[in-house]
């Protein structure tokens, strides 16, 4: 799932350990994001592209075409949940729908689109993989709503 992340260790000859302590992870947490035994939490794998210069599409597998990102950016809850309600809206889809197809209650998709509650990577992925959007559009790193494939 996030095998990406262990390309770009590899590449940059460093030791979990020392990714860990860039991330302010241990290192157990980040062998479990590097496996996918445990997603990456948002704030972590946006300092890990922000750090690295990589596409979140890149990191979280979406594509395995390494797009420089020289995006340095926080999280944009704003533009996060009016792009969630966007994309919803372009299917046609009630928030209840939604829900189902990540496993979660509709009161989650309701406070995802309201920026009351922060999306979590697990759902943030899913909801880019059934789309076919870009995780990059969704997080307001990029005006492309494409997968660069």
């Amino acid at each position: 799932m996030f095998s990406n992340i262990k390309k770009v260790r590899e590449e940059l000859d460093y030791t979990q350990t020392k990714m860990a302590e860039i991330l302010g992870v241990s290192k157990s947490s980040y062998n479990y994001f590097e496996t996918g035994e445990h997603f990456i939490p948002l704030k972590h794998l946006i300092n890990f592209c922000n750090t690295f210069h990589v596409t979140m599409d890149y990191a979280c597998g979406l594509t395995n075409k390494k797009v420089k990102s020289n995006v340095d950016m926080p999280l944009r809850n704003d533009l996060v949940k009016v792009r969630l309600k966007e994309i919803r809206l372009k299917h046609n889809l009630k928030q209840a729908e939604v829900a189902e197809i990540l496993h979660t209650c509709q009161s989650n998709v309701s406070a995802y689109e309201s920026g009351k509650t922060r999306i979590l990577t697990a759902f943030l992925l899913t909801f880019a993989k059934h789309f076919n959007v870009s995780i990059d559009y969704i997080m307001g790193r990029s005006n492309n709503p494409n997968i660069e494939k």
